[in-house]
C-alpha cells in the first residue's frame, strides 16, 4: 500500500484517479479496491477460499542463487515475479479481456512492482528467501510464528529503526479493516510523505529506471552484500538481528520502497498511455 501510495502521490492524479476505475471490478480478495489497496490484491487472495487464481502464489518471487560477492545474478528459466511481471505488461491492453480480468492486469503489476524492489524476493539461499531463518532482537512481531524470520523483516525493515541504542517500531501495522479510504489523509498518505521526504527520488540516479531486471538486479546486489550478512556470519539459529543491521536496513528498505513507489507510477503513467 505504501509503495502504491508513493506512486499515487507522484504520477498525474488524473492518470492515477483512471487507472483506480479501471481496478474497480476486482473480484476475490477484500473488495472494493481502490488504488492503494489494489496493490495488496495478490497477497490478499492466497486467503480466500473461492480464489481461482492459485497458480499466481508463486509469482511473487524470484529464486537467484545466493552469492558472497553478489556475483551469480542470472534470472533462472520458468516462471517467476519477473516473467510474471514482463508478460503481464505486455498483457494488458489484450482486447479479449473483460473489465475483471484487465482490472487483475493492472493489479498485478502495481504488486509485483513492489515486490521485485524487495531484497529477499530477488535471492535465495536455500531457505525459501530467509524464510527459513528464524531471528531474535526485533521487538513487536506479531505473535504469529511465521513473522519472526528474516524474510519477515525484511516485508517490514523499512518500519523499524534505533533510537538510544534500542531497536523502535517506527509504523504500526494498518489491519485489513483500517485500510485506506481517502487516499489524501491517513495513516498510509502521512507515512508515504514522511518517506518522501527524508529519501527524495531526484536524488536517487536510477529513480526514472523502468527496466525490470535492473530493478531484480539492485534487490539481489542489496541481499548478497547486506541482507544476508549476519546469517553468513552466523552459526547460531536464531540469528540476531542488532541495532547496527536494524538501522542499515530501515535506510535501504525505505529508499527501496520510494523507488518502488516512482518508479511505479511512472510504468502505471506509461502503459496507461500505450492504450
Amino acid at each position: 500500500m505504501l509503495i502504491a501510495q508513493i506512486a499515487f502521490d507522484t504520477m498525474p492524479h488524473k492518470v492515477a484517479l483512471r487507472i483506480q476505475q479501471k481496478l474497480k471490478p476486482l473480484k476475490y480478495g477484500f473488495p472494493p479496491y481502490n488504488f492503494v489497496t489494489a496493490a495488496c490484491w495478490m497477497d490478499d487472495i492466497k486467503r480466500d477460499p473461492q480464489n481461482p487464481y492459485r497458480d499466481l502464489s508463486a509469482l511473487h518471487y524470484v529464486d537467484i542463487p545466493y552469492s558472497k560477492d553478489a556475483s551469480r545474478f542470472k534470472i533462472p528459466s520458468g516462471e517467476n515475479a519477473i516473467t510474471e511481471l514482463q508478460q503481464t505488461i505486455k498483457d494488458l491492453h489484450k482486447s479479449t479481456f473483460d473489465a475483471n480480468e484487465q482490472a487483475r492486469q493492472w493489479a498485478i503489476v502495481m504488486h509485483l512492482v513492489g515486490d521485485i524492489h524487495q531484497p529477499l524476493h530477488c535471492v535465495d539461499h536455500d531457505d525459501r528467501g530467509g524464510n527459513d531463518v528464524p531471528i531474535i532482537g526485533i521487538p513487536d512481531l506479531p505473535e504469529n510464528p511465521k513473522t519472526h524470520n528474516l524474510h519477515f523483516f525484511w516485508d517490514t525493515a523499512f518500519s523499524y529503526d534505533v533510537y538510544n541504542g534500542s531497536v523502535r517500531k517506527l509504523y504500526r501495522n494498518v489491519s485489513t479493516e483500517n485500510r485506506p479510504a481517502d487516499l489524501k489523509n491517513g495513516f498510509i498518505a502521512w507515512q508515504a510523505w514522511r518517506l518522501l521526504q527524508k529519501y527524495p527520488p531526484q536524488k536517487m540516479k536510477s529513480y526514472a529506471d523502468l527496466k525490470v531486471t535492473d530493478w531484480a538486479r539492485e534487490s539481489y546486489d542489496d541481499a548478497c552484500n547486506f541482507a544476508y550478512a549476519p546469517v553468513i556470519k552466523s552459526d547460531k539459529m536464531p540469528v540476531f538481528l542488532d541495532a547496527n543491521y536494524v538501522h542499515g536496513a530501515h535506510e535501504i528498505a525505505a529508499q527501496r520502497i520510494v523507488l518502488a513507489g516512482v518508479r511505479l507510477g511512472k510504468m502505471l503513467v506509461k502503459l496507461d498511455a500505450e492504450k
